[in-house]
Order: structure tokens, then sequence, then C-alpha cells
């Protein structure tokens, strides 16, 4: 049986390679979701903004360099390491 962490990063897979809509990103994103970047020094916390974020990040990185590198999926977390 999949962890829960497992299936959504599935489902993580399936969106991102439908284009990454804000829509499809939102169903799959729980409420209290919660976005940690490098980038923005503070958490970024809420549904709306973790997915306008990823949205705008899909369009930005979203080219033929990109490419993940590591997944670690360890209980209820995922971590995706990228680079483009």
């Amino acid at each position: 049986m999949s962890s829960p962490a497992a299936v959504g990063l599935t489902r993580w897979h399936e969106v991102i390679e439908g284009g990454s809509n804000p829509a499809a990103l939102a169903s799959i994103m729980r409420e209290d979701a919660v976005f940690h970047s490098p980038v923005v020094h503070t958490p970024q916390k809420g549904r709306p903004i973790v997915v306008a974020y990823l949205s705008a990040a899909g369009k930005t990185l979203g080219n033929d360099s990109f490419q993940y590198l590591r997944e670690v999926v360890d209980g209820n977390t995922v971590v995706l390491e990228f680079q483009t």
C-alpha cells in the first residue's frame, strides 16, 4: 500500500505533466499547505498563495532544461530536488 505522501507525489507529477494548471494544482493542495523556498525567506502559508507560487514557478522554470534530480518521501513529507 502506498503512503499518502507517495500518492500525493504521483498526483503532483500528473498535474505537472498536464501543464501545471492552477485549478489542477489547487485540487491536489491542502488548504493549509505551506511553501518553503530558499528564495522566499519566509514560509508562504495557505492554498491560494502556494498555488500562485507554484503556477508562476512552472511558467518560469518549465523549460527543456528542467529536470528532477531527487525525490525524498519520508512520512507525510515530500522533497523534490531539481535543476534548470
